[in-house]
């Protein structure tokens, strides 16, 4: 009975040896499952996971990396696209200075030429003025064209001047009067300044101020005072005067003693 007894209970140990070490056995297995699905399914797919990472950060650095680059160059290009505009502009206007500056030396040229020019015709017309001086006799070459009847003057008896005082008197007065038509005519066409005046005549500046100054008092002709020098234009008066005179000189009779130049008179004023 006690045999029997330890028998049943040697029997139980085994068995439950055996349960014990097939739960053992089973939770290795389970143990070893776990570790190879660890070891070759979640550790892979971590990995993949973390590489994917790293390769997307990379990728976002070189993107970065290559758009900055290709910002930069763009703004190179721009900067060698503005600054080959600017050299051109350069060239454009240094080439227009250096034609501007040729110009110029022309100019130069030509106002020096001018210049001499003016120079010997001053020389031309004080000789001219010389000449006239030494010669009273002899009308300028600037009044030969224009020729006025001569005023011929009955003398009495008792008048002790001399017929050579006379002529001279009348060469005068014919010298005038072609100087002033001369002057009219000369403003019928344009404006002229004194100066220019003084040329036409070949007067001296003081002598050809005062006659243009008394045909001015005389309203003949008109003074533009907003320019200087002043320029003078004939009048409606000088016009008339130019007329009158032109009639007298178609009607004039060398035989009649009562042929009178509109223009004397003003002669008589100055």
């Amino acid at each position: 009975m006690i045999y029997h007894i330890i028998y049943n209970n040697k029997c139980q140990i085994i068995t439950y040896n055996k349960v014990i070490s097939h739960c053992i056995t089973k939770l290795c297995v389970s143990i070893d499952i776990a570790s190879l699905i660890l070891n070759y399914t979640l550790v892979p797919f971590i990995s993949a996971i973390a590489v994917s990472i790293l390769a997307l950060k990379i990728y976002n650095l070189l993107k970065n990396k290559k758009f900055n680059k290709y910002n930069i160059e763009t703004k190179i290009t721009s900067l060698e696209s503005q600054i080959k505009d600017q050299i051109n502009k350069t060239n454009l206007i240094s080439e227009q200075f250096r034609v501007l500056y040729d110009r110029t030396n022309k100019t130069n040229e030509k106002l020096a030429d001018i210049h001499g020019l003016i120079k010997l015709l001053d020389e031309n017309i004080i000789s001219n003025n010389n000449k006239i001086r030494s010669q009273n006799s002899v009308i300028s070459p600037f009044q030969n064209y224009l020729s006025n009847p001569k005023i011929e003057t009955s003398l009495p008896s008792h008048d002790i001047t001399s017929q050579d005082s006379i002529k001279s008197v009348d060469q005068e007065e014919d010298r005038q009067n072609s100087t002033i038509e001369y002057i009219l005519k000369k403003l019928e066409d344009k404006s002229l300044t004194t100066r220019e005046i003084q040329m036409v005549i070949g007067r001296t500046r003081e002598h050809t101020s005062r006659l243009m100054k008394k045909l001015f008092e005389e309203k003949l002709v008109d003074r533009d005072m907003s320019t200087k020098p002043f320029r003078y234009t004939i009048t409606v008066e000088g016009r008339k005067l130019l007329s009158k005179h032109s009639v007298s000189k178609s009607h004039s009779h060398p035989d009649l003693p009562n042929n009178v130049n509109p223009l004397n008179d003003l002669i008589e004023k100055l």
